[in-house]
């Protein structure tokens, strides 16, 4: 029974696999031409310590913390678009000045095309999307887990492969600079 039960899973990961492949090929496009945009996280962006409102800096002072654990994509590919499921996972730590069960942070996206600039109009090429957390009662840790969808927007000359998606949290000034110092 061991035999059948490993044979079966192997079979439906096989299939579950060229499902995959087949929904990433697109239309009007074959399996070899269809890549998708990168998707990278900004550099010092990807953690998010918030401190009650004070002078105070220590482990006390800690409201909320939080970190983009995971932000990959997947696409459906088409003649002028590629729709990007992103998977983002975040690791959140209440902390001991949270007051409240509920915290909401910010996740910008951006949309990087072939010339290195930000998609411009700004609905398309930046978005700032506020996430609720919530921690259910006695328990101080959680991982948010969201699927967000993307349209990038291409011409015929250029694939999907030539955008990056950028994913950060939405640093204040303040929450940048900690960051960047410890």
């Amino acid at each position: 029974m061991s035999h059948f039960f490993t044979k079966s899973m192997r079979n439906i990961i096989l299939l579950l696999t060229l499902s995959a492949l087949t929904a990433c090929a697109g239309l009007g496009r074959t399996q070899e031409d269809v890549v998708c945009p990168s998707v990278r996280v900004i550099k010092d962006t990807d953690v998010l310590t918030r401190f009650k409102p004070g002078p105070g800096r220590d482990i006390t002072d800690i409201e909320l913390q939080a970190e983009l654990i995971r932000a990959a994509g997947v696409c459906e590919a088409y003649d002028d678009h590629a729709d990007v499921f992103l998977n983002i996972d975040i690791q959140a730590l209440q902390g001991t000045a949270n007051q409240s069960n509920k915290q909401v942070i910010d996740l910008i996206i951006g949309i990087v095309g072939p010339d290195g600039e930000l998609i411009a109009p700004a609905p398309i090429g930046h978005r700032k999307l506020p996430l609720d957390l919530t921690f259910p009662p006695n328990q101080s840790q959680i991982v948010y887990k969201e699927v967000i969808r993307v349209d990038v927007p291409f011409s015929e000359e250029q694939s999907p492969d030539d955008f990056i998606i950028y994913v950060s949290f939405g640093l204040s000034q303040e929450e940048y600079k900690y960051n960047r110092e410890n």
